[in-house]
């Protein structure tokens, strides 16, 4: 025994020996250490490579909520946030706007005010929603807080014809409702067959 181990004897028994890959080798293609966590480390019984403990026992990953397609909670902050992107590619402007605050306050980012209050924002949106192939694809949400981040990737006609567009939409929540939005973008792509 190690005297890293007399000090920590707890430790000894929860390690296994040698990693099968380093026996009789001087150089392995396994990285692990020769003495191993049983907890932290288990190994196939192929030659091949090691392999974690957890996944040789079958034990389930935990999966993030944030990469499936699960509807977010009611009482989560980004419910509003989810629900006014169906709205939005629904085209529907009366359940979009039922997730914005009376008084909320529309950006573009940093700070250019678009727009004050439900009103301007529906004014601004009644004329978008008349475009037949609007919709905007969440390609990654992050939460922090109140504070709702999407990246989304939109498609929709613009002047010089059909394309798409990159947008980062930073959302403040407050009491359920979107309070304030900030929006980013990136040049418009147009589609070369100009569908």
């Amino acid at each position: 025994m190690t005297a890293w181990n007399v000090q920590r004897p707890f430790t000894f028994l929860a390690y296994r020996a040698v990693c099968p890959m380093r026996i009789g080798r001087e150089s392995s293609t396994c990285s692990q250490p020769a003495v191993l966590p049983v907890l932290a480390h288990g190994w196939r019984t192929s030659n091949t490579r090691c392999r974690p403990l957890g996944l040789r026992l079958g034990i389930p990953k935990k999966r993030n909520p944030k990469m499936t397609n699960e509807t977010p909670v009611p009482d989560s902050t980004e419910f509003p946030v989810q629900q006014q992107l169906q709205a939005y590619n629904a085209r529907d402007i009366d359940a979009f706007m039922q997730w914005w605050a009376d008084d909320c306050e529309y950006y573009e980012f940093p700070s250019r005010l678009l727009a004050l209050g439900a009103l301007q924002i529906r004014e601004r949106h009644v004329v978008r929603f008349k475009e037949s192939n609007l919709f905007g694809r969440l390609i990654h949400r992050a939460v922090v807080g109140n504070i709702v981040v999407d990246q989304e990737r939109v498609t929709r006609t613009f002047p010089e014809g059909p394309g798409e567009i990159d947008v980062l939409a930073i959302y403040e929540v407050t009491n359920g409702k979107i309070a304030k939005a900030w929006f980013k973008m990136g040049p418009p792509e147009l589609r070369a067959d100009n569908e």
